[in-house]
């Protein structure tokens, strides 16, 4: 009688993991392609839309504004200084694996930015947009937080447009 038993609570206890395993197999392949989560830098980011992958430095800096070389250069001495890799600022077309800094000149973006916020496209390349020097900077202040939770300095690929609260 108990071996009866016994076999029975075996073929219970099988059948309920494997409908277990069956219940959590969607799951399972859905965190295999999700989205990338919101990552941790302080103060958190006021708004995050994950993409798929990540974004590998090529070790290159674009800067197309000469309102943001200094912030440009700053972040490339405190890359160095953090990470002992001497990124390079160029001129030339953006490609995979590079830093861009831009400045947005259209009125209304800048209103919505205001003074210290930016937005951070990272895909391929990792565009930091800013109104001003000042949010340009808060951007790489952001990378460099981002950066040092990895290795490899990958960025995981998403875009947020971070302003201050206060």
């Amino acid at each position: 009688m108990n071996k009866i038993l016994n076999t029975n609570l075996i073929t219970m206890k099988s059948k309920a993991l494997s409908l277990m395993a069956f219940l959590l197999l969607p799951f399972a392949s859905f965190s295999a392609g999700a989205e990338n989560a919101k990552p941790f830098v302080i103060p958190e980011l006021s708004s995050w839309q994950g993409a798929e992958g990540q974004f590998r430095p090529s070790g290159r800096v674009i800067v197309n504004s000469k309102s943001l070389a200094d912030v440009a250069a700053s972040f490339v001495s405190d890359y160095q200084e953090m990470f002992g890799v001497a990124l390079q600022i160029v001129k030339g077309k953006p490609s995979a694996g590079d830093f861009v800094f831009t400045q947005e000149t259209a009125a209304d973006v800048a209103r919505e930015m205001g003074d210290e916020g930016y937005r951070l496209n990272i895909a391929d390349c990792t565009t930091i947009s800013a109104a001003t020097p000042r949010g340009a900077y808060w951007a790489t202040r952001t990378i460099l937080q981002i950066s040092e939770q990895s290795a490899s300095r990958t960025l995981p690929q998403g875009v947020t447009t971070d302003v201050p609260a206060y």
